[in-house]
């Protein structure tokens, strides 16, 4: 983003009270992009949010550093090994493996820090029946609702 923004500046704040002093530069997302490709920003702030119910939507697209999704200067051969693996295998036990072993060099490489996590919240009517809130957007589907006689 190229203006201040009200959570980065509480988020400067927060980082003082504990001794870290941070600077903030806000730029364009093609700027910024730049800056990633070429290793020239030691610290970058992005949002991300599940779009699809599966941990390579985490694991590969944020922390592999030969994806083209999401840039970031981390780089773990054995975080690639594992997240291009995990992506083949069909097995849910053994793909469970491969992720928990990767959340553990996650753990201890700790390339990010996750700041915030969306909240979201649904306002009905009483007599509207068919309300099932779903983990990914959209959190309600409209065709299965309708209101109670």
């Amino acid at each position: 983003m190229d203006t201040v923004n009200p959570a980065v500046e509480c988020l400067k704040e927060d980082l003082a009270e504990i001794g870290i002093r941070a600077e903030f530069r806000y730029v364009g997302a093609a700027d910024m992009r730049r800056a990633l490709r070429l290793k020239l920003a030691p610290i970058a702030g992005r949002d991300w949010y599940a779009d699809y119910p599966d941990p390579d939507n985490f694991t590969y697209v944020l922390f592999n550093s030969h994806n083209n999704i999401f840039t970031m200067s981390y780089c773990n051969e054995e975080v690639d090994r594992l997240t291009e693996q995990a992506r083949s295998i069909m097995n849910r036990e053994r793909r469970a493996e491969i992720y928990r072993e990767v959340t553990g060099l996650l753990l201890e490489d700790a390339p990010c820090a996750f700041l915030a996590h969306r909240r979201s919240f649904v306002a009905f009517r009483s007599d509207l029946e068919g309300v099932t809130l779903h983990l990914l957007s959209p959190f309600v589907t409209p065709k299965d609702l309708w209101f109670a006689k």
